[in-house]
């Protein structure tokens, strides 16, 4: 029961490695319960390093090659885990500053500079909360003495705002404008120079009907005769004051014969104003 659990439970004088559950110490009060940024930073570059040295020597299948040189280390950290291991993040200068603040999992061999893990591999998440806690206070202890170079300050990332949907300008031709609970609306670009043609549909609907538009002849006026015509003979120049009989048209004569008959002479002139020798 929670009541026979202790409350006296210090934890600045438990030993992290004796916990069983580092979600309760005891009291009800978590191992990782004091932990800062910088501590869960680390957390996690403990457990980066860990699965990634010892990927690597699984993936190579290789007795002669177990680890790799610390100078590669940011080429496989960046293939293994997608991102960029960035020194200047951790407040270091180089990758090896920043593995020597994991001693107590991971270091650099001083003669091949290759990387060593000291965690097994079949061994559990709750190791490395432990260490992490460990790590904290042997920092707390070294900054009570007055060892202000135990204190770490490392970079805050920058949290990227959620991706907003974007506004879209109606006024802009091809766009549409997105209102909460309507439709969205389509505005097509119109050509200010081109304007629409308008058809009316009762003309339209009465050209239709009449059917198909027949094409005439239309035979310019002529000067009026100065004296009698002669059956069967029309002179240059003049045209027939009768028009055809159903047909009034203002302003035009129309011969009652179709065709023109010219007379014998050298120079014939229609009534079209040309002429021919």
């Amino acid at each position: 029961a929670e009541d026979d659990k202790p409350t006296d439970i210090d934890p600045d004088e438990l030993d992290v490695f004796t916990v069983e559950n580092v979600n309760d110490i005891g009291s009800g009060e978590p191992l990782y319960s004091n932990f800062e940024y910088e501590d869960w930073c680390l957390l996690a570059f403990r457990i980066e390093l860990f699965l990634l040295v010892h990927g690597f020597r699984l993936d190579v299948d290789d007795v002669e090659r177990q680890t790799f040189h610390e100078s590669h280390l940011p080429f496989y950290y960046n293939r293994y885990w997608k991102k960029a291991l960035d020194p200047k993040m951790y407040n270091r200068g180089t990758t090896s500053d920043i593995v020597a603040l994991l001693k107590d999992a991971i270091e650099i061999d001083t003669d091949s500079g290759m990387l060593e893990v000291k965690v097994s591999e079949d061994q559990t998440f709750d190791h490395f909360v432990k260490l992490a806690e460990e790590h904290r206070r042997d920092r707390q202890r070294r900054l009570d003495a007055g060892d202000e170079t135990a204190e770490l300050k490392f970079r805050k990332l920058t949290p990227v705002p959620p991706a907003k949907a974007p506004v879209l300008n109606a006024a802009k031709a091809g766009q549409k404008t997105v209102i909460a609970g309507h439709r969205p609306v389509f505005q097509v670009a119109m050509n200010p120079l081109l304007k629409p043609v308008v058809v009316n549909p009762v003309r339209f609907a009465n050209v239709a009907k009449a059917g198909p538009i027949k094409l005439g002849l239309t035979i310019p006026p002529r000067a009026q005769s100065s004296g009698p015509l002669k059956a069967g003979l029309i002179k240059p120049g003049t045209s027939s004051t009768q028009p055809v009989q159903g047909v009034k048209r203002p302003g035009l004569s129309i011969p009652k014969t179709a065709g023109v008959v010219q007379p014998a002479t050298k120079v014939a002139r229609t009534s079209f104003g040309g002429g021919a020798k």
